[in-house]
């Protein structure tokens, strides 16, 4: 009986830490995804990397997303609101939500994976 309970117990631990594993790839796999959501169709707004060299074609400054990223209260919750409930800031254009609104909730959730990967650790930034 000692013997199955061990051998139960080594089970779920090698699970668990098989479980990990998978949610960390499938963090990086997300992220990469938003990046590239982001550098189709966000970068005609905003610097999405630092590494960007394509210029926004909006002409009123907007933050970048390293910005977006490292302001305080910056959540996966608040920037999936925002981008839900965001509107173009040009008046000479009619009032329609940002093309993000128009994504999927999958592409959303990889932006946002992407943004916030790009929050500052230690000086330097992860997704960047």
């Amino acid at each position: 009986m000692m013997r199955i309970t061990a051998a139960m117990l080594a089970m779920c631990l090698v699970g668990t830490t098989a479980g990990f594993a998978l949610a960390g790839q499938s963090d990086e796999v997300a992220i990469r995804g938003g990046r590239t959501v982001a550098n189709t169709i966000c970068v005609a707004c905003h610097i999405v990397s630092p590494r960007q060299t394509i210029k926004p074609l909006y002409t009123e400054p907007l933050p970048s997303f390293e910005e977006i990223a490292n302001r305080p209260g910056t959540t996966a919750e608040s920037l999936h609101a925002f981008i839900d409930n965001a509107h173009w800031k040009d008046y000479a254009l009619p009032r329609r939500p940002m093309p993000m609104a128009m994504l999927s909730d999958r592409d959303k959730a990889r932006v946002i994976a992407f943004i916030l990967s790009l929050k500052k650790e230690e000086g330097h930034a992860r997704g960047s």
